[in-house]
């Protein structure tokens, strides 16, 4: 089977700590935040996305693959992103996906490289990133059919929409990654360049 993987910017949140301001579009450090996950991705994968639900026009400067949520599981917080990223993979015949969220300008292309030799192994799991510091859900990389049917279920069936939940649901495994400084969350408008 042909292996092929979209790398997806998750930046469809809300950003209510950020005055609404579009996350992934503020200045870090010289360059918006989303521009360094897409510099880590893009040697790794086969294709870039970027999932946002605002500001769609303006992201569409860093990638031409730029898509909303999907309305049937909207506001669901970052499970609505990677539900949209994995049914966007399919519809352009991606195999799987390496999401990441927006907010973490660095991350390293290395991690990238490792969720995706652990999926060029065992393709039909999602694998996952853990530092000592605790788990990190939204580095990771997901087999997008199996996960897709998987996600559907979990939706629909599911009080508790954590992602880690689903993750556990599918027998996900963890990586670990030990270099804490990559999974620096920038949150707040103080931690910025503005």
């Amino acid at each position: 089977m042909r292996i092929s993987f979209l790398g997806v910017v998750l930046a469809g949140g809300k950003a209510s700590r950020m005055a609404g301001q579009p996350k992934g579009l503020m200045p870090f450090k010289g360059r918006p935040m989303c521009q360094y996950i897409l510099i880590a991705l893009k040697p790794v994968c086969n294709g870039i996305a970027i999932n946002v639900n605002k500001s769609l026009s303006l992201y569409k400067e860093f990638s031409d693959l730029v898509f909303a949520d999907e309305e049937q599981f909207a506001n669901l917080g970052p499970l609505s992103g990677i539900y949209s990223a994995l049914c966007f993979a399919e519809i352009h015949d991606f195999t799987h996906i390496i999401i990441s969220p927006c907010d973490t300008p660095n991350i390293q292309q290395e991690l990238f490289r490792q969720l995706r030799r652990k999926a060029e192994t065992t393709t039909d799991t999602i694998f996952y990133a853990k530092s000592h510091l605790g788990l990190q859900p939204l580095h990771a990389v997901l087999p997008v059919v199996s996960s897709k049917k998987q996600l559907e279920i979990f939706l629909q069936t599911t009080q508790e929409k954590r992602v880690v939940d689903f993750y556990h649901a599918c027998h996900g495994q963890v990586i670990t990654w030990e270099n804490e400084e990559s999974f620096l969350n920038i949150n707040r408008m103080s931690e910025l360049d503005v």
